[in-house]
Order: C-alpha cells, then structure tokens, then sequence
C-alpha cells in the first residue's frame, strides 16, 4: 500500500472514500453476497420512485421544451405535432406557477399526515416544479415532504424492537403501582 505525504509531513495511509457497508463481514457466517442495510432498504423504492420521475422531467425538458425548434413547431397549435400539447400544458403550468404551488399543497398534506406515497410524491414534484423555474413553491414542498419523509423513518426506527428507542417511547414508563417505594 502506497503512503502518502501528510499535512504535517508524516506518512499517511489513505483510507477508503465509502466504508462498503455493503461488504460482506468477516466472520458472520455472511455468504459474500452483498445486502443492504435496513434503512436503505425500506427507503430505496421511494428514492428510486423520485429519480424516476425527476428523472423523466429532465429528459422531456431536454428533448421537447428546450429546443428552440419545437418552440417554432408549436406556434400554431392547429398543425402542431402530437408533442406540442403535452409541452403547452406543462409550460402552461410553468407559467402559472402550479407546479410549485401544486408541490407545496402535497408537502403540506404529507407533513400533516398524508400516506407515505404523499411523502415520496412531494418531493418528487418539488424537484420537478424547481426544475420547471417554480422554485419558490417548489423548495418548500420539497423540504415539506422530506421532513415528513424523515420524522416517519425515525418514529418508525424508534418504534421498531430493535430500533435507537428500543420500542416505545412509554414503554420506559412504570405504572404507580410498579414502582418501588422511596420512603
């Protein structure tokens, strides 16, 4: 293994940038095959369901909203291609700043309890509405639906028997009658 130079002269081992967690680990009976943790589990369909969808904005922006041709295509809409009327409504959403507003209303429902796909969908659209210059509303319903995302992880890790909390926050609790006297 090569050393490096420190900062204080010194030789300097380098380390590894990500510390594999996905690596087998020795001496677990681990078969070598590669799992993942439990939090990257449970989250990675949602996380996958955002890139999809920002994912999928980003390239039709790229092919059918940013070119200056298809903006000359579709100035008359009566001999426009089929492409032009899903680009009018998304640009006309633009301009009305109803993507921003409309992830802002679903950041606002996730945050106060909404399903979990409320939460996943929130920040996808917020994403989207930043992408679509409706940033102000659009952050907000970003930051809205990731808080939610969030504090439900957490509330569902601290519940879990082997999660931080170690069950319930009452389960800690002792009824009257159970705890020993002090007198």
């Amino acid at each position: 293994m090569a050393y490096m130079e420190g900062w204080r002269g010194g030789p300097v081992k380098p380390s590894p940038v990500w510390p594999l967690p996905l690596a087998p680990r020795r001496g677990t009976g681990d078969s070598g095959a590669m799992s993942l943790p439990p939090l990257l589990r449970r989250q990675l369909p949602g996380v996958l369901v955002v890139l999809l969808l920002v994912g999928a904005m980003a390239a039709y922006r790229a092919v059918y909203v940013e070119p200056r041709e298809w903006g000359a295509a579709c100035l008359d809409m009566s001999q426009a291609p089929a492409a032009c009327t899903p680009r009018a409504a998304l640009l006309w959403l633009q301009h009305w700043q109803l993507w921003g507003l409309g992830a802002l209303a679903l950041g606002f429902w996730a945050f106060l309890g909404g399903p979990p796909a409320a939460r996943i969908v929130a920040v996808a659209l917020g994403i989207i509405a930043t992408l679509n210059f409706n940033a102000t509303w659009g952050m907000l319903g970003t930051m809205l639906g990731a808080w939610a995302w969030i504090g439900a992880e957490a509330r569902a890790a601290r519940e879990e028997p082997g999660g931080p909390g170690g069950g319930s926050p009452m389960s800690s609790i002792q009824p009257a009658s159970d705890r020993p006297r002090t007198t």
